[in-house]
């Protein structure tokens, strides 16, 4: 066997070494897996406890009166009476119609518009008493 044929002859043991040693890392490797994501090699499931049940408590309906139609709030009507020489009259109207009650908007601006505190009852109150 010549130089040459010496240099061959290990350079194929040498791959092939290499090549043993790559492969008995990669089964090794595999070896050191848990085997979760298979379910063959994780064996029979553990059955789970049926969780423990709790008596739900029903309420007694029986307690619960019925529910009646109100007599209240009849129809109303939204009216825009702030500054209105017509209160009088439009209320009039209004009860006229049929209807039992009258919404008015009161605007916290206009009460206290002179300032922070001072407030002016006049117009809620000529409002208020005419209804």
């Amino acid at each position: 066997m010549g130089k040459k044929d010496k240099a061959d002859h290990l350079r194929r043991w040498s791959k092939a070494i290499a090549l043993v040693c790559c492969l008995s890392l990669v089964v090794g490797l595999l070896g050191c897996t848990s085997g979760a994501g298979n379910p063959a090699a994780a064996g029979a499931p553990i059955p789970t406890q049926e969780p423990t049940k709790v008596p739900t408590k029903v309420p007694n309906t029986a307690l619960i009166p019925p529910l009646t139609a109100m007599a209240s709030p009849e129809e109303g009507i939204q009216e825009f009476l702030w500054g209105s020489s017509n209160v009088n009259r439009d209320l009039k109207l209004a009860k006229d119609a049929g209807f039992k009650w009258v919404k008015q908007m009161f605007q916290w601006n206009h009460i206290e518009e002179k300032g922070k505190g001072q407030f002016a009852w006049n117009e809620p109150d000529r409002l208020v008493g005419a209804a």
